[in-house]
């Protein structure tokens, strides 16, 4: 323990090696019980973060040693000092679990951690919290002492010989780092999702109705819904969610292929792909869509429903339900609010999030991949060649009340869009039971698709009250 801190640290102490003068032996350091801030949320494209010090990286061999993580020496993940770039003072390191140099094969061990489909444990590098209970007079209490943090870490270096000057190297500040926006999916930074992480967007203009979500995407899954050997998770994409408990959600059972679930207030419709016709891998980049439309006309095929794969239609179905240009949605990304309901396969009137027994509650998902380049539309597209341009490629847009024009006269020069100074028109002095004529033209601008939404509302509103009305 030495009061020698990294930049800004907060804890009291740090913990330094002084390596033998005149030496070049390789040696290997260990320490148990070191507060991590453990993460029980693990993901192998979270970091592992630590700052070390070298006091003069000339006497230090940049090109041998590892870094070590892990349940002990046998089992580990470990990063080569050879690729950290060290300098002398203080280095930060943000070691990502998914490109550690070493992972030890994890051996058969039965106990709390053996898997009983594999044969094996997990790796485990946080040591659990302590149960402690206690009985006095036939009254009995439990309490839980906190682990001390992480179970094994460990750091091999070698020395370079010196007469006069010792090698140096102080550790700091352990912390398991979340990956947030670390990962590149396709163009940048993008954001990851594991576990129950949830990403919400409150977007009043897309509803069950009509619309469009697309994204490009990196799963930690395969078809089986994989992570890692052993480990299955309930995928959850997205989810749009009105305040009255209608809802739509697009999610992946493992080994049958990406569901749409909707319901509108009626009935629960299923939209359920056959996974047989197409096939992708962990961390492959791909990118998905999903279309949808109540009164149908997605594409020549006229579906309501559409999935796409890379810009290729995956799946289709004509199935219609209730859809309303209605308010106050949500949109969810991730989330492991509905998986419950996504592991109930043989319930297909079950409540939204019913749980189901005979599947676990801890296989239950976020997105468990890195997506970025997410778009939303209110209409439902049906072709995706835009899918390679980072930015929305929309040209002229055009909303339906900028398509009328209105007129007190059929005069083709006094007519006025959106916009106009001489808007809103104001009629006055209009004699009892006269009528007043008010003209209408459409002004659709060239080039506009099917997919287009074309409805568009025209207010009419007293001014003052009525006269002589009966």
């Amino acid at each position: 323990d030495v009061q020698d801190r990294r930049p800004d640290g907060s804890g009291p102490t740090s913990a330094k090696f002084i390596y033998a003068l005149n030496s070049d032996t390789p040696i290997t350091i260990s320490l148990d019980g070191i507060d991590g801030n453990n993460d029980e949320f693990f993901s192998e494209r979270d970091f592992f973060n630590l700052w070390v010090k070298v006091n003069d990286i000339n006497l230090l061999d940049t090109g041998f040693g590892q870094i070590r993580l892990g349940n002990n020496s046998s089992v580990y993940y470990g990063w080569n000092i050879s690729d950290m770039n060290l300098v002398s003072g203080w280095n930060e390191l943000k070691l990502q679990f998914s490109q550690a140099d070493e992972k030890s094969p994890i051996p058969f061990r039965p106990g709390d951690q053996f898997d009983i489909n594999t044969g094996s444990s997990a790796v485990d590098f946080i040591t659990a919290d302590l149960e402690i209970s206690t009985s006095t007079d036939g009254v009995t209490s439990h309490r839980v002492e906190q682990a001390p943090g992480i179970r094994y870490w460990a750091i091999e270096f070698r020395g370079l010989k010196s007469d006069d000057t010792n090698l140096e190297i102080t550790v700091d500040d352990f912390n398991f780092v979340r990956n947030k926006f670390d990962d590149v999916c396709k163009f940048e930074g993008s954001l990851y999702l594991n576990n129950s992480e949830l990403f919400t967007i409150y977007l009043n203009g897309v509803d069950l109705a009509a619309g469009t979500v697309e994204f490009w995407f990196r799963p930690d899954w395969d078809l089986g819904g994989r992570i890692r050997r052993g480990e299955v998770v309930l995928p959850a994409l997205f989810r749009i969610l009105r305040p009255d408990g209608k809802f739509l959600s697009w999610f992946y059972r493992p080994n049958q292929g990406f569901i749409c679930s909707i319901f509108d207030g009626e009935q629960l419709l299923q939209a359920v792909s056959n996974v047989v016709s197409y096939e992708f891998e962990a961390d492959e980049l791909m990118h998905l869509a999903l279309s949808w439309s109540a009164n149908r006309g997605i594409g020549p095929e006229d579906a309501s429903i559409a999935m796409f794969k890379n810009g290729e239609p995956i799946y289709g179905t004509d199935k219609t339900w209730i859809g309303q240009r209605e308010g106050g949605n949500t949109v969810f990304i991730g989330g492991e609010m509905g998986q419950l309901f996504a592991s109930i396969p043989q319930n297909a009137t079950a409540l939204t999030f019913t749980p189901i027994a005979n599947i676990p509650t801890d296989i239950t998902a976020s997105t468990w991949g890195v997506i970025e380049n997410l778009k939303i539309y209110n209409y439902a597209k049906r072709y995706f060649d835009d899918r390679e341009e980072e930015d929305l490629q929309v040209v002229n847009a055009t909303t339906p009340a900028e398509m009328i024009e209105i007129s007190l006269t059929a005069s083709g020069n006094d007519f006025h869009g959106l916009g106009s100074d001489s808007l809103p028109l104001t009629v006055t002095g209009i004699p009892s039971g006269e009528p007043i004529s008010v003209y209408i033209r459409t002004n659709i601008p060239k080039g506009l698709d099917r997919e287009a939404e074309r409805d568009a509302s025209l207010l009419v509103r007293w001014k003052t009250p009525l006269e002589e009305c009966e």
